[in-house]
């Protein structure tokens, strides 16, 4: 009975405690390309508990049956490898397809007969005018005209054409109510939104951005000046950034691998939407106060 109680107790906070890690620690979202002039292969997934678990999805050209047909890889990730438990696409054993168009008879093409031009329908009015001046009387549109008195008014007209607007709808003017009114808003709240803002500062940071591999255009010499462009940029490598990128000057190619890698912090959401919630509770406990003394005063008087 005791070990029912536990594992009732136990399973239920062991539980909440993953969720609350999961709500606190780390995240990392992590995308790789690898291709030789088209996309062979495509991996993306996202981690949690600081990139030790997560799921991920990968998208594999060319390893089982026809390039055409990519197989689709779904699974659990732990840290940066991929458990495959679920394969979308063709599997090992899968006879290849030849490509759309090779081993297929190409059936004749007969030319499908010519439509009978339909007869187009005479205008209504021309039918009209032919059957009598009753039913011509029938096809005309009656004329809508506004009873006297009931027109639009003239000041309407003449603000449309002269582009005033009339007393009732102008714009607040800088120096009036309406405008003080949005500038003590303003004045309220901004200082809630940039402390919001400041405490996101470093949500999100890149911890990798890799790109190895060769690239060849038609021209050997315009190449070799994308590769010298390229090579200015390892001025800015560092811990995260790292390009290596050759020249191919034999053939017009593009092949090599890309990854990227990005941290997403979730208690500084967290710490983000509690001052938020901070702020707001403050100017609502002083407004109430504000309120409660004017009534009070109303009383005395």
């Amino acid at each position: 009975m005791w070990t029912l109680l536990l594992v009732i107790v136990l399973v239920p906070v062991g539980l909440l405690f993953l969720l609350a890690l999961a709500l606190v620690l780390p995240i990392r979202v992590r995308v790789a390309l690898q291709g030789d002039n088209h996309l062979d292969r495509a991996e993306a997934n996202v981690r949690l508990y600081g990139g030790l678990l997560g799921l991920g999805v990968r998208v594999d050209r060319g390893t089982y049956g026809s390039p055409r047909r990519p197989t689709i890889v779904v699974g659990p990730v732990l840290w940066r490898w991929l458990v495959p438990v679920k394969r979308l696409g063709p599997t090992e054993h899968e006879p290849e397809r030849p490509p759309r168009g090779e081993g297929e008879a190409k059936a004749p093409q007969v030319a499908a007969p010519k439509a009978a031009a339909r007869e187009q329908p005479a205008p209504a009015e021309t039918r009209s005018q032919a059957e009598g001046p009753a039913a011509a009387e029938a096809f005309r549109a009656p004329a809508h005209e506004a009873p006297a008195g009931e027109g639009p008014p003239e000041h309407e007209s003449e603000e449309f054409f002269s582009g005033e607007l009339p007393p009732d709808r102008e714009a607040p003017a800088p120096g009036g109510s309406r405008w003080r009114e949005l500038r003590a808003l303003w004045d309220e709240w901004s200082p809630i939104g940039r402390g919001a803002l400041h405490r996101l500062r470093g949500v999100i940071r890149l911890r990798a951005f890799h790109v190895e591999g060769a690239i060849g255009l038609n021209d050997p010499a315009l190449t070799g000046q994308f590769v010298g462009w390229i090579s200015t940029l390892r001025a800015l490598e560092g811990r995260a950034l790292r390009i290596r990128v050759a020249g191919d000057f034999e053939r017009a190619a593009v092949r090599g691998t890309f990854r990227a890698e990005w941290r997403i912090s979730p208690i500084r959401i967290w710490i983000s939407g509690l001052y938020v919630g901070r702020g707001i509770y403050r100017r609502w406990r002083r407004h109430r106060r504000e309120a409660v003394r004017h009534r009070g005063g109303n009383k005395k008087t």
